[in-house]
């Protein structure tokens, strides 16, 4: 044979490798073909392609891998137990660019699925794989590198802690900083997932000098990373008042409240959890709020419905409701300046109204906070005709356990209150014997009042 015949031999194997390794990537797209391929031992055919001499036989390898095991966690598993994890950390030290995106891809996957995975992954030292590469100059890996960190700290506090421990957050802040649009939303999340566990995390994520960064990526124009400023803003300002100020010190009023007027249902609803987040700490970061105008903005997302239909997924009312009822919670002269924009009615036609159990739990909390301050409050409540709703919803074999607590709650907070007998007249033949007690004390205290 001659060396022309001979090198042909080579080639056509390596044509046949090439197009196996397509041809599984393409078919593991679909997760209907998972268990077939799973059934024919495709990850023992796919080990020896991932260690190929052909680069590209390597990477398409690796994606096909990727694929599979985003689709089913058997296979993420099984994955972990053949060995095939420790040469896929090797190629990412030695590949190029296109093998480091590929093999991360395979780690994210097999992260995302349970805690489970993602100690796994980082006990072989996936982590610092992970770490190295987002040091890489290339912004296609640093971006697949913070997507499988993020996974990686969601699932628990403990494996948040290690990725800090490993000194992810300052190459995060950098990452903020790069002018990819995509590599900043994943690093956002990555944020997020790591802040959102504990009061320690998110002190780390502020020493780390983040927050800056967020509030200054929140006036970028794109939507998926508003969103995502939004969200991690609200994970460091929910744990504590003095996290809650560094937030607000980065200077994101009045921006945040003008965010709330958004046409995308996410940054909406993100928004008013970071106000809600950021008025529920204390009295002067809740007048803070107050005095930018975060009532009036979040009282209008409130008047836009029924005329809008809310997003199932992003529906903004439920934040909404329960930054105002912490608002009004806060001191009565709060309490009075929410009453003054015509809150209670609109908490009245959604108590009436709507069928979401989770809505009308906050806003028969709501409601309580607002009418616990005094027998002015509670008047403006009673006005509304709520007090026979409430009793109705909490007589309702059909509401949960916690609705009911709220409406019970409610209505004592404010029946306390209550001097109005018009408003308490009729409560005498609906109520239940656990809030009939509270009208009966009120009663008593009325007729004390005219005898004097």
């Amino acid at each position: 044979m001659t060396s022309r015949s001979i090198l042909q031999v080579f080639e056509n194997y390596q044509k046949s490798r090439l197009a196996f390794a397509q041809t599984i990537s393409d078919l593991a797209t679909r997760p209907q073909n998972v268990d077939l391929m799973k059934g024919a031992h495709v990850l023992d055919l796919l080990k020896p392609l991932i260690m190929d001499v052909c680069p590209q036989i390597k990477q398409c390898a690796s994606i096909a891998l990727g694929r599979l095991v985003h689709n089913d966690p058997a296979i993420a598993e099984e994955l972990l137990d053949v060995g095939i994890l420790s040469i896929l950390l090797h190629n990412a030290g030695t590949g190029n660019k296109y093998q480091k995106t590929a093999v991360l891809f395979v780690l994210r996957s097999i992260c995302k699925h349970n805690e489970k995975t993602a100690q796994s992954v980082v006990k072989n030292g996936g982590l610092q794989t992970l770490v190295y590469c987002l040091e890489d100059f290339e912004p296609a890996v640093k971006e697949s590198a913070a997507w499988g960190i993020g996974y990686i700290a969601r699932h628990s506090q403990k494996l948040a802690q290690e990725c800090v421990n490993a000194g992810v957050l300052p190459l995060l802040m950098l990452t903020l900083q790069e002018p990819e649009l995509s590599l900043k939303q994943i690093a956002t999340s990555a944020v997020t997932d790591i802040a959102k566990h504990c009061e320690d995390l998110a002190v780390c994520v502020v020493d780390a000098g983040i927050v800056p960064y967020l509030a200054k990526n929140l006036q970028n124009s794109d939507e998926k990373l508003k969103r995502q400023c939004l969200a991690a803003l609200s994970a460091i300002a929910k744990h504590s008042p003095e996290l809650a100020e560094v937030v607000v010190e980065a200077e994101i009023f009045p921006s945040v409240s003008q965010h709330l007027s958004h046409a995308c249902p996410a940054i909406r609803r993100n928004a008013a959890c970071l106000i809600r987040d950021i008025a529920k700490q204390s009295l002067e970061l809740t007048q803070f709020v107050a005095n930018t105008g975060g009532i009036g903005s979040l009282l209008e997302v409130l008047f836009q419905y029924p005329v809008k239909q809310p997003d199932p997924v992003n529906d903004a009312r439920i934040p909404c409701v329960s930054a105002l009822g912490f608002i009004a919670g806060q001191s009565a002269q709060l309490a009075m300046t929410v009453l003054g924009c015509r809150t209670i009615q609109v908490l009245a036609v959604m108590l009436n109204d709507s069928t979401d159990e989770n809505l009308l739990t906050v806003t028969a909390w709501t409601i309580g906070q607002i009418g616990r301050h005094s027998p002015e409050h509670s008047a403006a409540v009673a006005s509304a005709n709520i007090f026979p709703r409430l009793v109705q919803i909490f007589q309702n074999p059909e509401s949960s356990l916690d609705l009911k607590t709220k409406c019970h709650g409610a209505l004592k907070l404010c029946l306390q209150n209550c001097l109005l007998v018009s408003a308490l007249e009729p409560l005498l033949s609906l109520a239940p014997p656990d809030i009939l007690k509270y009208v009966l004390g009120q009663y008593s205290k009325t007729h004390v009042m005219v005898s004097v």
